[in-house]
């Protein structure tokens, strides 16, 4: 048994040890990466995922897509340093996952709405579920430490932070509801 079918196998055994209960996306993104054998944060890495997914990368005066039936090719800005461009690395992938379209073609206003569904998800496939477990939580410093790990800006680490929690507020919220309900029986 390889390292992946390993993990795989006993996935949903340290899901259960983890205090936080993931949403179908963050589940989601994990089982894409798992498939693609995305086990630790070195995996995340653009140079990594870009042979997994069959992403060409080129650097240039600024980030966008270009993607033409086979072919995928993201530009990086080169004049920003390297935990900002895989920040943008990972925003370019997401919008792919989850709009197979040319940047360059798409009206200005579409681009914009996808953006923001795409930086969502650049927070969960920037650190994703099953990854959870590399940041230490104990640690006062912890978000500097989730930067360092993930290689990607703290205000991303903080952004995948602050959406675990509303993630959680809204389960409990939901949890506080069932309970009311429940006492009306």
């Amino acid at each position: 048994m390889d390292e992946y079918d390993y993990f795989y196998s006993t996935k949903l055994e340290e899901i259960g040890k983890m205090p936080y209960s993931p949403t179908l996306l963050e589940g989601a993104v994990s089982d894409i990466l798992l498939h693609k054998k995305i086990l630790s944060p070195k995996d995340l890495r653009p140079e990594f995922l870009s042979k997994r997914f069959g992403i060409e990368i080129m650097t240039g005066k600024t980030s966008y897509a270009y993607i033409d039936s086979d072919v995928k090719v993201f530009v990086l800005d080169k004049k920003v340093e390297e935990k900002e461009r895989n920040y943008q690395f990972h925003k370019l992938f997401a919008h792919t996952l989850l709009h197979e379209e040319n940047h360059l073609e798409i009206p200005m206003e579409v681009y914009e709405k996808h953006s923001e569904e795409a930086e969502r998800l650049t927070w969960v496939e920037a650190i994703p579920y099953h990854m959870l477990r590399y940041i230490d939580f104990s640690d006062p410093e912890f978000i500097k430490q989730a930067s360092d790990v993930f290689y990607i800006p703290e205000k991303v680490v903080q952004n995948r932070i602050n959406f675990m929690i509303q993630q959680q507020f809204e389960i409990d919220e939901l949890d506080n509801v069932n309970e009311k309900v429940k006492s009306f029986a």
